[in-house]
């Protein structure tokens, strides 16, 4: 059982198996993972992907520092195209969180921050 919060810089983290730069952890050939639209986020933010060619079922969801799902904000079968959805994060303590978008091909990861 893992009882800590690791780090992206801990290379010892059990839960890490790679470090990619910010580049490589958004973006691939099937998909690529915006930037949270603020970020740093106060109470609102939009999150946004775009799909470069039909997906099979994908997954768009928010995890807290333990990597645990807080919410799945999309989880469905897209189209080639951009897609957007306003996020509400006034109840969400202030702190680092996680967006990934999944399919079964790829992992996509953005950080996003939430401040009061």
């Amino acid at each position: 059982m893992i009882t800590g919060v690791c780090s992206l810089e801990d290379v010892n983290c059990p839960l890490l198996t790679s470090i990619k730069t910010p580049e490589e952890t958004h973006k691939n050939q099937f998909a690529t993972l915006l930037t949270p639209m603020p970020n740093p986020v106060n109470s609102e933010t939009t999150l946004a992907f775009e799909i470069h060619q039909n997906a099979d079922d994908i997954r768009l969801k928010i995890s807290d520092a333990s990597l645990k799902t807080l919410s799945t904000i999309f989880e469905g079968r897209v189209s080639s195209g951009k897609y957007n959805f306003p996020v509400s994060t006034k109840d969400w303590a202030a702190g680092i969180y996680y967006i990934n978008l999944e399919s079964d091909k790829y992992i996509l990861t953005q950080k996003m921050v939430i401040v009061r």
